[in-house]
């Protein structure tokens, strides 16, 4: 059981969604072995580096990843950085102008 946690921010999303995205790219996907990865991140919803998150889920979408962001506090006006990551609404781009795949948030 956890009794308490702690959390300290901004955050920097960026460098987790690049080593995960790392670890899918060398999943074997093929008739016999279909591998899919969750990558469920609990967060305050500060983040301190949202264009490069933006850029990492772009790259990402191309590999077998869906993210799912928790947003944890009480502060509602945090996540609207998270929101800024979904693309249901509006599509991603990346800073080099590049559009997402699919939408993975």
């Amino acid at each position: 059981t956890i009794k308490k946690i702690k959390f300290h921010g901004p955050s920097a999303m960026a460098p987790l969604i690049r080593f995960i995205t790392e670890f899918t790219s060398y999943e074997k996907n093929d008739k016999s072995h279909q591998h899919y990865t969750i990558l469920l991140v609990f967060t305050n919803g500060e983040l301190s580096d949202l264009q490069s998150t933006i850029d990492e889920i772009i790259i990402a979408a191309k590999t077998p990843l869906s993210i799912v962001f928790i947003g944890i506090g009480k502060e509602k006006h945090k996540f609207k950085t998270l929101v800024k990551m979904d693309a249901d609404k509006r599509e991603l781009r990346s800073s080099q102008g590049e559009k997402s795949c699919r939408d993975i948030v």
